[in-house]
């Protein structure tokens, strides 16, 4: 908060050490002081939930980082207090798509009487950043069993997979990568084509490439990994946002294009989306507009970027790339 400038360049987060300014601990922290107060009380057991995907040494290393941030945020009489500290405890749970079938499960009334009544489950999980698959038997639970005497339910988890690269943010850079690429004309000189002006100065743009995709032949000086390409990454992601968070149907009968006159929904390319104060549909008359920051990080506000555009030959069909 006094200095603005300080940057802290940090290993990769499994090669933290201990005395490494930790994000996550701090993330865990303040997730405490929201949990730990007056009003709802102290909490001392927790259980984290992960991505299907995660490998257990990336488990037990966030599980450090959010006991170390967790205890933190405690009250420091509690802290010093030996009983407090023996039954604080954080844990490993379960997938979080099977979290959420127990939350699911229970919500929708499937209650099994005992061991021997049994419901199939299956979740499809398509996050942020990951996208998980969970199935398993959801059952009632033995009270024979020593490990399920205290228990009313029981998950028998029979397997599950995922790709820790495709979620909602993935799709969102890769359709903001697409329109950079075909722009990449105009992010190289910073100048509209046909519209340069010898008086104006400009070091261009950049943009960064996703994860699994490759540099294009001509993008080699325009994709960059510095701060400014990233924030254009992320500028234009969050003017996509409303692409890839408001569609609402197929495009199918006259009722869509009747709310499209009253500028309710916008019909694109075969889908009906929002376009209304809260979501408005970033695509008019084939181009886009976002604010950019040059490679010197000097701010350009309501840049043009062309989805459409005979001149130039773009065309990218946003669409068929999330299909």
């Amino acid at each position: 908060q006094q200095n603005k400038n300080i940057i802290r360049e940090l290993p990769p987060y499994a090669e933290l050490g201990s005395d490494d300014f930790d994000p996550l601990e701090l993330y865990a922290y303040y997730l405490g002081l929201y949990i730990n107060n007056m009003h709802r009380g102290i909490y001392l057991d927790y259980v984290l939930s992960f991505p299907v995907t995660y490998k257990l040494d990336v488990k037990n290393r966030i599980l450090e980082s959010f006991k170390a941030g967790l205890w933190k945020s405690l009250p420091e009489s509690l802290q010093k207090n030996e009983d407090i500290a023996g039954r604080f405890r954080v844990k490993l749970g379960v997938s979080e798509p099977a979290a959420y079938a127990i939350t699911a499960l229970k919500g929708y009334g499937f209650d099994p009487d005992d061991e021997n009544e049994k419901y199939l489950y299956a979740i499809f999980d398509f996050g942020g950043g990951t996208t998980d698959f969970d199935f398993g038997i959801w059952r009632g639970a033995n009270d024979a069993l020593r490990d399920e005497e205290d228990k009313d339910y029981v998950i028998e988890h029979i397997n599950s997979e995922g790709d820790k690269y495709l979620g909602g943010e993935n799709l969102l850079e890769l359709l903001a990568f697409e329109v950079f690429k075909a722009n990449n004309d105009f992010m190289r000189t910073g100048k509209e084509s046909g519209k340069e002006d010898s008086k104006t100065e400009s070091v261009g743009f950049s943009f960064t490439v996703p994860h699994g995709c490759i540099v294009p032949s001509g993008c080699e000086t325009t994709v960059k990994n510095t701060p400014s390409a990233k924030r254009n990454t992320k500028q234009l992601m969050e003017v996509l946002r409303p692409f890839w968070e408001g569609i609402i149907s197929v495009a199918s009968d006259e009722k869509d294009a009747e709310d499209e006159e009253n500028s309710k929904t916008k019909n694109y390319c075969g889908y009906v989306f929002r376009n209304d104060e809260t979501v408005k549909f970033p695509v008019n008359d084939g181009s886009i507009t976002v604010d950019l920051f040059d490679n010197n990080g000097n701010f350009h506000p309501g840049q043009k970027l062309y989805i459409d555009k005979q001149e130039g030959n773009i065309h990218v069909d946003l669409v068929k790339i999330l299909e």
